[in-house]
Formats: structure tokens, sequence, C-alpha cells
């Protein structure tokens, strides 16, 4: 009986706002399955199209709050949002109101130079690649697009179209461009350090979420990679997760600690692979032009690991004709970033 009940409230949802086939529509990505309930789709179909009104049945009212966040989180396509909505009861029908930025007219006109400038960042960023490589190259390319500013008038728009964002801007561009590589992304809430901050969490192929903060990772002519793919352990050094809305959660981020330097090979569990670490990191920075050669300490950075390292990054950086710049404790003391000028 549940069931059939379910059955009738989904093809009730699909059909209350009242979406034209014909009618032109924001292109909106797929939602992470966990958040495709019938009331999320509707919403989602509604605000595609700028539907001033969705049509839900009354019972979905205490559902709204977790629905719509799951709406922000989920779709950095609806950048014409303002995160705010209104609703009204008549009767058994509630009436939910979203509140956009901008007029349709002006959404499409944006979507399409999204479009255009996500082509040129997904050049290559195909299916052949694993999970892990196109959200890498993702990352780079993304990072050596954007520049920090705090100033911002559309997260999404000034990130990808001006090349300038905050943590909010870098956040929604790197959701965006994994989507569209087909990368189940969630936009995340919290703090880092005390203060205020966005990031995002992926899913790769086994179903395991991994955060990433490409805020963080952004340096001045480098890219890091000490904030990409870290598990919760990891990351909750630094980060603390905040929804929006109270009751509200994210999947867990189970994932191997560090996984990008133990699939990488430049993780050092001992001083005697060091030599060999040293010099597949600087491999690895020439081969994806980061400027950075990094290295992890799954146990933790230490003055007497430094000590070794240090001489062995100059000699191999003499060697290749490179100038080591600094070098950078991650503020979770586990990746150690060395800069590098040709």
């Amino acid at each position: 009986m549940k069931r059939f009940l379910w059955a009738v409230l989904a093809a009730f949802l699909l059909t209350g706002c009242e979406i034209k086939q014909d009618e032109q529509m924001i292109p909106s990505n797929s939602f992470w399955p966990g958040w495709d309930s019938p009331l999320e789709q509707t919403l989602a179909d509604g605000i595609s199209s700028f539907s001033e009104k969705i049509y839900l049945p009354a019972e979905c009212k205490d559902q709204l709050d977790i629905a719509f966040w799951h709406i922000l989180c989920a779709k950095p396509e609806f950048f014409f949002l303002n995160g705010e909505y209104r609703y009204s009861l008549s009767e058994d029908t509630l009436i939910f109101s979203p509140s956009y930025t901008m007029t349709k007219s002006e959404a499409l006109t944006y979507a399409e130079k999204l479009e255009t400038i996500s082509d040129g960042l997904l050049n290559g960023v195909s299916d052949a690649l694993s999970t892990e490589d196109r959200a890498l190259l993702l990352h780079d390319r993304l990072l050596h697009k954007l520049s920090y500013d705090q100033k911002h008038a559309s997260p999404l728009l000034d990130a990808l179209l001006a090349g300038c964002a905050d943590c909010e801007g870098y956040a929604r561009a790197y959701q965006y461009l994994l989507q569209k590589a087909g990368i189940p992304a969630l936009y995340v809430t919290g703090e880092a350090n005390g203060g205020g901050h966005a990031w995002i969490i992926m899913e790769c192929e086994d179903g395991t979420w991994y955060h990433v903060d490409p805020t963080w990772d952004d340096g001045e002519n480098t890219v890091s990679r000490a904030y990409f793919m870290q598990n919760d352990s990891v990351f909750g050094r630094t980060h603390k997760i905040r929804p929006a809305v109270p009751g509200a959660s994210y999947p867990s981020c189970t994932g191997d600690p560090h996984h990008f330097f133990a699939k990488r090979g430049i993780a050092i569990t001992d001083a005697a692979n060091m030599n060999e670490v040293v010099r597949r990191s600087f491999d690895e920075a020439a081969s994806s032009e980061t400027n950075t050669v990094e290295f992890c300490f799954p146990s933790g950075v230490s003055l007497d690991a430094l000590s070794v390292l240090d001489p062995l990054v100059l000699t191999e950086a003499e060697r290749r004709s490179t100038t080591v710049r600094t070098r950078i404790t991650a503020k979770n003391s586990y990746i150690v970033s060395y800069q590098i000028a040709s």
C-alpha cells in the first residue's frame, strides 16, 4: 500500500509544475542518486523552466527546507537562484515560489556562455580516463585559470567567465566541471581554520566519496594537491562541515587517506625510498605544469624527515635546472610542498 501511495504522489509531483515540453529550460545535470526524490525532481524541473509557482501536495511542507537545500548543493547550474523561497497553502495544495536573481532570458544567455567555457576546459576529458584522472585534470586546469577575489556577484559566473572567485566560486566552478565530466559532486559549506568556507565532495566509481578544496590548493603561480581527494579523518583536521539546514547531512568520505599521493607513489613512509619518491614528484610536477613538488608523510611531517628531504629536493632541482623558491607545510601537517621555477 505504501508503494502505491508513493507512486501516486510521484505522478502528481511530476506534473504539478505544469512544464510544457517545448518550453525552454536551463540545462540541468542529473542528481546524485541519493538526492533525487520525486519532490526534488519536481522542484528542479520547475526551477529549470523559471516557474514562478510550483504546485505540490500540502504534506510536502515539512520536506521543503532539506529538498531545496539538496538542490542548492547538487546543482551549480542553478546559478540564478538566490537561496530563498516563499510558499503558501491553498487547501491541500502547497504553492512553492523560488526567488531568482535574473530573468530567464539572461540565465539562458549565461548558461550558453558557461557551456562554451566548460567545453574548452573539458577538452580531452573522457570516460577513457579514471574518475581520479578526470578530477585531477579539471582541478589543475581550473586553478591555472582562477585567481582569488573576495568580491563577487555570482560565484559560478565570476569564476568561469571572469576568472576571479572566492571559495564559493572555486567550489561551484569545480563542481560544475566535475558534473559535466560525469562525476557526482556536492557543494559543501562549513568552517576552515575557524572561518566560514566552502569546498566540494566528489564520488568515485566504487561509491567512495572524497573531499576536495580547490581554494586551498590554489597558490601564486602554483597548483597544489594537498587538499585533493582527502577523507573525513584527514580533512577534519582543518575543515568542519556545517550544513546550512538543521538536520541535513552529506555523504561520509571514507576513502583511503592521502589517496592521490599513495596512488602516485609520492608518499614517504621511510627514509629508504626518499630518492625515488623525489624523482617521481619532480616528474609529476613537470608533466602537470603545477610548479609544485609535493610529498605526503602519512605519519605526519617531522623536522628530522625534512632535514633529509630538503637536500634531496635541492639536488634534484639543480640536476633539472630548476630553482626551489620556498617550502610550505600544509595546514593538515601531512603534505610538504616545494614551489619551483625554471
